[in-house]
């Protein structure tokens, strides 16, 4: 064997199977090498929190996860008194109707059961090579004076190992075949805490939970797809550690203080230091709360009206809250609007379009994304035909749909869908259902009523907001690293 690969991926864990699930959308040509012969089948970091749910349901892979789930509804905290356990307290744990708006709950279940589930959606896609039980066993960088020698550099020897199971990451089994020689445009090191890939480039790394392997994954998977397109600067995967450096730095800092509570002598334990401890491992650790400093992909503005403390910052994950279908009244929440692998979102909210001046705004916002001129159009017009990368566009106004009639929103928002039909789904309205659920978008993001625009990841995260004006000024954001030529 002596193939290449546009990424190679080694370690079949959460990290791995993420990553490996954003290659098989993308239609990247990828490997991805364990040690192991199958998941394993006993308990194994087995708690899921709300984002990772969120994760599984980007890939569409959420509905047999949630349903097989046991959902973490209370925590109990147990002590020794007297010689004898007692329960010191109970707290809710159930976080989905809270500030972050989750539609998932922490639960539990088999690691194993997860990774099969990436397992079968991976094998179902013809692009992304799983190889297993095998072992990388050297690693070259091809380079001739300091720059690469091709666009394959990366050279690895692998070869068939044992596929036992073992909680030692350290050292290989014995080999079971001839070594392999692989070719890589990129490489990523998902072999977990004793990684080999990092030791053979002299990292070091600390300690993280299973559901930030599967975030980090997350991260990077989607810019590394995006390159290997040709769709994105390699210059984005800087973002990936100045993005999830301090995601990781803060649960270690987090992992830390909750062991110094649990530790001390029950007659001193804070019973209030561990609640607030739990409350806020129900949000920055569960990564519902994480917010990514500005940097290549994430612009952050200052702008009158948006400047509230409640505002949704850029770099924040967008709330997964609820809006109705102008059409036909159906509630969507708002992460089903957005869940199409791999594309990013511009959501216009377009304010009380029921008001004349507002609504010409919105009309205006529209011309100036229909113009050829338009870097959004280049960008779609580019991508035709590519499921994985490419803007879409949505709507979300606050007016009565008993008001404002379809025909009176611009055609931008209607795009044909077919010989002879529309895409109803691109406009949507922030108000109360018929079972008066929903309408709290605006007022819970403190969104104006004169509207404004977000930019929304692959990953959820808001990259850009403006004034429903800003188009200008989010195409000189865009120019810096997206690639539509």
């Amino acid at each position: 064997m002596h193939d290449k690969y546009d990424v190679v991926i080694i370690g079949a864990g959460p990290a791995g199977l993420t990553a490996a699930a954003w290659m098989s959308i993308s239609g990247i040509k990828a490997l991805l090498v364990d040690k192991n012969s199958s998941p394993p089948k006993s308990g194994h970091a087995d708690g899921i929190e709300c984002r990772t749910f969120e994760v599984l349901e980007t890939f569409g892979l959420v509905d047999a996860a949630w349903k097989e789930s046991n959902k973490t509804v209370e925590i109990a905290y147990w002590n020794d008194q007297g010689g004898s356990i007692c329960r010191v307290f109970t707290r809710p744990n159930m976080i989905n109707g809270g500030e972050y708006h989750s539609s998932y709950a922490e639960s539990t279940l088999a690691q194993g059961r997860v990774q099969q589930l990436f397992l079968d959606f991976i094998e179902s896609h013809k692009n992304v090579t799983v190889l297993r039980p095998y072992e990388p066993h050297s690693l070259r960088f091809i380079t001739r004076g300091g720059s690469p020698v091709d666009d394959y550099p990366i050279q690895l020897e692998i070869a068939r190992c044992g596929g036992k199971h073992s909680n030692k990451d350290e050292g290989h089994e014995p080999m079971q075949g001839p070594l392999n020689i692989i070719q890589a445009r990129y490489l990523l090191g998902c072999d977990g805490s004793h990684s080999w890939v990092r030791k053979q480039c002299d990292l070091k790394l600390e300690g993280e939970s299973a559901n930030e392997h599967w975030g980090d994954a997350f991260n990077i998977g989607w810019k590394i797809s995006s390159v290997v397109l040709g769709s994105a600067t390699p210059a984005i995967l800087e973002t990936y550690q100045q993005e999830r450096l301090p995601v990781g730095q803060a649960l270690l800092d987090f992992d830390k203080r909750i062991y110094r509570i649990v530790s001390l002598k029950p007659d001193d334990q804070d019973c209030e230091a561990m609640k607030q401890t739990i409350q806020e491992e129900n949000s920055s650790a569960s990564g519902l709360g994480v917010i990514y400093r500005p940097n290549l992909l994430v612009h952050e503005t200052q702008i009158h009206g948006l400047d509230s403390d409640r505002a949704l910052r850029a770099g924040s994950r967008l709330p997964d809250m609820m809006v109705l279908n102008h059409s036909d009244g159906r509630p969507w929440r708002m992460h089903e609007v957005l869940n199409k692998a791999g594309r990013w979102n511009l959501l216009i909210f377009g304010g009380n379009v029921s008001k004349k001046c507002q609504m010409g705004r919105v009309h205006k916002i529209a011309e100036s994304l229909s113009r050829s001129s338009s870097l959004v159009g280049k960008i779609n017009r580019a991508s035709r035909g590519c499921g994985f990368s490419g803007i879409e566009l949505t709507l979300i106004h606050c007016a009565s749909r008993d008001i404002v009639e379809l025909d009176d929103l611009p055609r931008i928002f209607t795009p044909s869908q077919g010989p002879m039909g529309i895409d109803y789904t691109k406009i949507f309205v922030d108000t109360a259902s018929h079972t008066g659920l929903g309408g709290m978008v605006y007022r819970d993001l403190a969104i104006p009523k004169t509207g404004c625009i977000m930019l929304i990841r692959p990953d959820q995260h808001v990259a850009f907001r403006g004034r429903l004006e800003s188009v200008s000024e989010m195409d000189h954001f865009l120019a810096k690293f997206w690639l539509c030529n």
